[in-house]
């Protein structure tokens, strides 16, 4: 008891030092700006540190109750599902700020003491994220958190910022866990804690793709189908698409994901409606008609990509460049004839189809020709067999796989000089800290039934 009453004093003092001194820090900064923001912000991390001490009982249960009670603000500033600027200071989600503060004012990077933080922050996101695989707008902002710490920590540690490209499968992200090989004994606890940092970040990033794949799905298939063009619809498959794209460009957005990692993101979803439209009409035949590839083309051509291209490159990067195969399947189909029996013009027009891909969509073409098309000598289609550059093995379809790279070397531009030394929000420290206060209540009143310690806090 003697020793809480001591963390307490130190706490209240600790406190109203920063209360305090505020104004008149603030009115010193103009002569030494980052001296006076450090003795500021020291403050914080120390009411945080005695705060969760005092409430834990021990330094390391409360330097954890601090990650678990991240997870209750973000909840708490988010009822509704939608993150507002009070989930960020600046452009840096809350839980990265006081997380990285932390650990930076705890040297918890380079000191014995800090390894059970540092092992027990991924493990816990990985559990709140597992909780919650399907709320996009809690992924997104979570994804947002975990790229701004990894990139703090990979600049603190002086990591090489080297292009570093990670295969996920997204079939597997349940599985997928952020235990890594046993390092020697040699290599520092931070290097651990990188590598879990952005084993979680990929996590989300492939949780969110998934989950845009599945709600893209009934789109794109009514995309590919053909249909009846008199009849008005509500929303075009085209609307559909694009309109699924817009929320998660939002989405992205106003959890302000860095503009590299969004232009990742929006390809790999692109290449992907890409693919399955490529795939489908090159195994139908009813698909490969003069009819339906102009069909075809006016939607993905005049429409779709016309759309796409209006959300900016900076966001959803090159368009033309995510449909180039599914633009030269449309040229053969449109012109069969003269492409087939011409290797220099299906160079220029189709440079990304291998031989065996062009003469199954001739073959696809021949086979449903109406009357007032032309069908393809047999022997232009047996001179492309014969082709030195003519393949068997080579791939027909395009790779629509469930594994995906992420490239992690561009997670953020921000600079650590701009969280250090920043100014702790007296508003959000004063949440924290009754947060912390709720939660621990609520753990207690689990664990115990009733007697409290909280009577000291009243």
């Amino acid at each position: 008891l003697n020793t809480t009453k001591e963390l307490l004093a130190q706490e209240k003092k600790l406190r109203l030092i920063s209360e305090n001194e505020a104004i008149a820090l603030k009115e010193q900064l103009k002569q030494e700006p980052e001296a006076q923001w450090e003795k500021f912000a020291a403050a914080e991390e120390d009411v945080i540190s005695n705060t969760l001490q005092v409430i834990t009982g021990s330094l390391t249960d409360g330097h954890k109750l601090m990650v678990e009670v991240l997870f209750h603000d973000v909840k708490h500033r988010s009822p509704t599902g939608s993150f507002s600027p009070s989930a960020f200071i600046n452009i840096i989600p809350i839980p990265s700020f006081v997380m990285y503060r932390c650990i930076n004012k705890w040297d918890s990077l380079h000191s014995e003491n800090g390894q059970p933080l540092l092992s027990y922050i991924p493990k816990a996101i990985d559990r709140f994220i597992s909780e919650n695989t399907t709320d996009n707008d809690l992924l997104a902002y979570w994804l947002c958190t975990c790229a701004v710490l990894f990139h703090l920590v990979r600049k603190a540690i002086g990591s090489s910022t080297t292009t570093h490209e990670i295969r996920i499968c997204l079939t597997n992200l349940e599985k997928m866990t952020i235990e890594l090989p046993k390092l020697e004994p040699s290599l520092p606890a931070f290097s651990t804690f990188r590598d879990e940092l952005e084993l979680i970040t990929t996590k989300i990033y492939g949780l969110l793709l998934r989950n845009t794949f599945s709600l893209l799905k009934t789109s794109v298939s009514a995309f590919i189908e053909p249909r009846d063009r008199s009849k008005k619809l509500d929303k075009t498959p085209v609307e559909a698409i694009v309109e699924h794209l817009k929320i998660f460009l939002e989405r992205f957005k106003t959890n302000l994901i860095p503009t590299a990692l969004t232009k990742q993101f929006f390809h790999q979803v692109l290449y992907h409606i890409n693919a399955v439209v490529f795939n489908s009409v090159i195994m139908r035949k009813e698909l490969c008609s003069h009819k339906q590839v102009l069909n075809l083309k006016m939607d993905l051509e005049a429409s779709l990509m016309t759309e796409l291209k209006s959300l900016g490159p900076e966001w959803v990067g090159d368009v033309e460049y995510s449909f180039k195969e599914s633009k030269q399947l449309v040229k053969v189909l449109v012109t069969p004839q003269i492409i087939a029996n011409d290797p220099a013009l299906r160079k220029m027009l189709c440079p990304d189809l291998n031989l065996l891909q062009i003469k199954q969509l001739c073959s696809m073409y021949n086979s449903n020709c109406e009357e007032f098309e032309t069908v393809i000598p047999v022997d232009i289609i047996a001179a492309m067999v014969m082709d030195k550059e003519y393949d068997v093995d080579d791939p027909l379809l395009l790779e629509v796989g469930d594994e995906y790279v992420v490239n992690t070397s561009q997670m953020h531009v921000i600079e650590l000089r701009d969280v250090v030394n920043g100014p702790f929000p007296q508003q959000i420290l004063q949440d924290f800290i009754t947060l912390a206060r709720e939660v621990e209540k609520k753990e207690r009143s689990k664990r115990s039934g009733g007697l409290q310690l909280f009577g000291l806090f009243k």
